[in-house]
């Protein structure tokens, strides 16, 4: 009976070694073991500070699809278009970077304000679950009186 109290008190220190606290962005403790990683309250709360890992396929080619495919498995959706800075669909209709096709373990939000730019401010809103962008107030000089259609023909023309 001895030498069984001794297995489960020598098995007992030996899982203590390998588990560890951490301290969490919030503040507040978790535990995390090298048998079942526990992610952090904070990403399944704030679901745009999920970390992920994307690649675009080349069939994506506009800022607006690849921010719908991230989207897709967030819990959010981009705003209607009638509800959103008219300017928004500049934003959605312009070419994917190649250097934005892939993301390695970055925020939800991070990747969002990458695709967008400094020219677009990111609106959330928490309660629908909804994402859109307005123009940066820093970039009101060049917002377009005239309708998107107008724009497009324009950049045909050039």
């Amino acid at each position: 009976m001895k030498v069984i109290g001794y297995v489960l008190l020598f098995l007992c220190s030996a899982l203590s070694v390998y588990t560890q606290a951490e301290v969490g962005s919030t503040g507040q403790n978790f535990v995390k073991n090298r048998y079942a990683p526990v992610e952090p309250l904070e990403q399944k709360i704030e679901l745009l500070a999920v970390r992920t890992t994307i690649q675009f396929p080349q069939s994506i080619k506009t800022v607006g699809e690849a921010i719908d495919t991230l989207l897709l498995r967030s819990g959010y959706r981009l705003a209607s278009l009638e509800s959103s800075d008219p300017m928004l669909r500049v934003l959605l209709a312009s070419p994917l970077p190649a250097v934005h096709r892939e993301f390695h373990e970055q925020p939800i939000e991070t990747i969002l304000r990458v695709l967008a730019s400094e020219a677009w401010v990111l609106v959330e809103d928490p309660v629908r679950r909804l994402i859109s962008f307005e123009l940066n107030h820093l970039y009101e000089s060049h917002r377009y009186v005239g309708s998107f259609n107008d724009l497009q023909e324009q950049d045909e023309e050039l």
